[in-house]
């Protein structure tokens, strides 16, 4: 047996001086180890030593990564969860022509009502953004669908404002799917300031297994936008009572999202002889007997048949440990030639609000700058077709413009995209641009101030001196348009609560119904309307500008009545104190007809020469110079006699109105005296 002491012989594991144990040396003389062996003379053996060096001869294993025609890219992407159950909106969407043509191959938007939630969003910088949709469906085979919505969308006619659509199952290889890809998605350019709003629906309708679930929603920009909603505000500075701004943004959380993407022959720069390109096609895998830190090293050349063929890079890495020994492999990276099946359309329909800035073309059309161009999606980031990219090249004509409103048209443009590598392989889309005034009116109530606080309070009317019914110009509201006139209809609603019967006549409840009092035309000769009852009531606005869009708009007012009651009073009243030293007078006694014009009144009387105890109450029989409190009746006592006493009469309506009529008695004393004999 010998022991070798190493010297920096590192054996694999942990990097720790070692011995090494060599059993395999066996001397005999006896020819018991090998029979066929001659037998050694006898010899007094003596011990001797020496040194063994340990050499790493072994080469690094090295495991290249996959051939690819696909490289790997992280997005940073805005994120927001969402869950469609029973309760959400309802819709069914193939009632409308825009979400026909979404379905994939193997799938599509069942027939029948599906739930749908509806995600508003803006974004802080104009540019391409990816739209980002999986889900937890509980199925392969039905998955979600999307759609996006530029400045609004009504359930009625949801086609409207409707700029994409997508309906791809994840195993569809048609684009702008990869094939396996966990994502629906669509990419497309997005406008600074615009609000849009992200549909998101199941495949399956609610009847079925896979009508409802979790989902995430994942924007990611192609540059450095932000995806949010931003509001601003603008408000007096308290220092200076000067206007300013006040920006609020609620920007949604961010994450990474990895995608696998096509590599194209304009990736050559992003991969040939570059060391970043490692994280899109992939890092070898390598490991050594002794060298926990191998070095590796690429070289790249590259072949290509000709402007049509693929671009093969070779990539050749070698992989060298710490005593220079060496490992090669090779992978092979396909840079393909796109075809049309790769190129991504602009949005469908292009609302432009005619206030709106933008290019322009020679004959007065939006420019596509504007619109948007065909693009490709790249690990490299987006290109739009301005230029062509690799064999791939885009074109368009627009045809001729169809009138809408004044101001306002719609024109559609063609776009064709041509592959020259591929005479046959043209694709053609069709966009919807359309110019004008597509944002109702904004519509703001009349009001007044009553109580000086800033705000508009709603209007009150009175009712008329002679009746209980209200007589006015009805006031138009304050209205905006970006772009053209508007119209303006009237109409003076109430609610009223009628009885609710069954079918056997009986009262079950009530309900609130809306009644049309009055109808004002946006061209009445006058606005003058009478006959409104006292109660709270609303004008109803419909507003309607010259491109057809409209807003109703309700705005509270009330009839009040403000008119004070008559108050009339008996002028020849006349008191005498009767026994007992007392005289009473009710209200009722001192009225003479008073009245108010919404119905009935109600009266109470004081009077001046009283005595008041600490809770402002009278003390009889005591006659002094203070007024008593108001109530049904006043009393009179023997000290009134010869002084000028003066009753006010309070004459009040239901509606907190009050008057006052008065008169000035002088109380006498008419009863003869009591003689009483006297006895003896």
């Amino acid at each position: 047996m010998f022991q070798v002491d190493d010297d920096d012989l590192l054996p694999v594991g942990t990097a720790t001086p070692s011995t090494a144990t060599i059993s395999n040396f066996v001397f005999s003389t006896l020819g018991d180890v090998d029979p066929n062996a001659p037998s050694f003379p006898f010899f007094n053996w003596e011990d001797c030593w020496g040194y063994i060096n340990g050499e790493d001869k072994a080469a690094p294993d090295v495991d290249c990564p996959d051939d690819t025609d696909e490289g790997a890219t992280i997005l940073d992407c805005f994120t927001q969860a969402g869950t469609l159950e029973d309760g959400d909106l309802e819709m069914e969407p193939l009632n409308f022509s825009c979400f026909i043509d979404g379905g994939g191959t193997t799938s599509s938007l069942d027939a029948g009502v599906h739930y749908y939630d509806l995600i508003p969003f803006q974004v802080d910088r104009t540019d391409y953004y990816t739209i980002l949709v999986s889900d937890d469906f509980g199925s392969t085979i039905d998955e979600s669908a999307i759609a996006l919505f530029q400045g609004g969308f009504n359930p009625s006619n949801p086609c409207e404002n409707i700029i994409a659509f997508q309906d791809e199952p994840i195993d569809d290889i048609i684009p702008p799917l990869a094939d396996d890809e966990t994502y629906i998605r669509i990419s497309l350019p997005l406008i600074a300031g615009e609000t849009y709003y992200l549909w998101v629906a199941a495949d399956d309708d609610i009847s079925g297994p896979a009508g409802a679930g979790d989902y995430t929603v994942d924007i990611c920009p192609d540059e450095n936008g932000r995806v949010g909603l931003f509001s601003s505000t603008t408000v007096l500075n308290p220092q200076t009572w000067e206007p300013m701004v006040i920006n609020t943004t609620v920007l949604w959380p961010r994450r990474d999202v990895s995608l696998t993407l096509p590599l194209f022959c304009e990736d050559f720069d992003l991969i040939y002889n570059n060391p970043a390109s490692l994280d899109v096609t992939g890092r070898p895998v390598v490991s050594d007997n002794c060298d926990n830190s191998v070095s590796v090293s690429f070289v790249d050349t590259y072949s290509a048949a000709g402007d049509c063929a693929p671009i093969v890079i070779t990539r050749r890495f070698t992989a060298t440990d710490d005593k220079g020994n060496t490992t090669s492999c090779t992978q092979l990276i396909t840079l393909n030639r796109p075809s049309d099946l790769d190129v991504e359309f602009p949005p469908r329909t292009v609302p432009i609000e005619c206030d709106e800035q933008f290019a322009t073309l020679p004959n007065g059309n939006p420019h596509p700058s504007h619109t948007g161009y065909p693009f490709i999606v790249t690990v490299s980031g987006i290109f739009n077709l301005a230029d062509d990219y690799c064999n791939i090249g885009a074109s368009f004509v627009d045809r001729a413009r169809v009138n809408v409103c004044e101001g306002a048209f719609k024109f559609v443009r063609d776009w064709t995209v041509i592959d020259w590598c591929d005479g046959d392989n043209i694709a053609v889309d069709a966009q919807v641009i359309k110019v004008g005034d597509y944002t109702p009116p904004t519509v703001v109530c009349p009001g007044q101030d009553y109580d000086w606080d800033g705000d508009l309070d709603p209007l009150v009317f009175s009712v008329s001196p002679f009746g209980c019914t209200a007589s006015f110009s009805t006031p138009l509201p304050d209205v905006t348009d970006n772009c053209s006139d508007w119209e303006v209809r009237t109409e003076i609603v109430t609610e009223v609560e009628v009885d609710v019967v069954n079918q056997y006549g009986q009262v079950t409840g009530t309900r609130t119904d809306t009644v049309v009092v009055r109808v004002i035309p946006w061209d009445a000769p006058t606005r003058l309307v009478s006959g409104i009852p006292a109660g709270d009531h609303y004008f109803r606005y419909t507003v309607e500008d010259g491109c057809g869009n409209k807003v109703v708009k309700y705005c509270p007012f009330s009839v009040r009545d403000l008119v004070e009651p008559t108050a009339i009073c008996d002028d020849d009243l006349t008191v005498s104190i009767g026994g007992a030293d007392l005289a009473r007078i009710y209200a009722e006694d001192i009225d003479e007809g008073s009245n108010d014009n919404c119905g009935e009144v109600s009266l109470a009387v004081r009077r001046t020469g009283v005595v008041l105890d600490q809770f402002g109450r009278v003390i009889p029989f005591i006659c002094g110079n203070q007024v008593s409190p108001w109530g049904p009746f006043v009393d009179f006592y023997c000290c009134d006699v010869g002084r000028t006493i003066t009753i006010e009469l309070r004459v009040r309506d239901t509606g907190g109105g009050e008057n006052i009529c008065w008169l000035d008695i002088v109380p006498e004393e008419k009863v003869k005296p009591f003689c009483y004999a006297r006895t003896r």
